[in-house]
């Protein structure tokens, strides 16, 4: 078994028949067989990540906002 994060990795072992993937649509191309599958929705839980011990930034505290914002207008 064979665990990588790295979507070209994964790209070029499904490329060349070593596995099978769920990419996104933008990775898609002649070197990829793409199979449909019909009324299946595939979900991920991501997370924020920060120092506790360091300030963020304004941007970084903006974007933490409009996350936590998206997060409820969702549930």
């Amino acid at each position: 078994m064979l665990e990588t994060n790295n979507l070209e990795t994964i790209k070029m072992m499904v490329s060349i028949g070593l596995c099978w993937s769920v990419l996104p649509e933008t990775m898609l191309d002649k070197t990829i067989c793409v199979h449909s599958m019909e009324d299946i929705v595939i979900t991920r839980t991501l997370g924020i990540v920060h120092h506790k011990e360091r300030t963020l930034s304004n941007a970084a505290n903006a974007f933490i906002k409009l996350l936590k914002l998206k997060q409820e207008t969702t549930h």
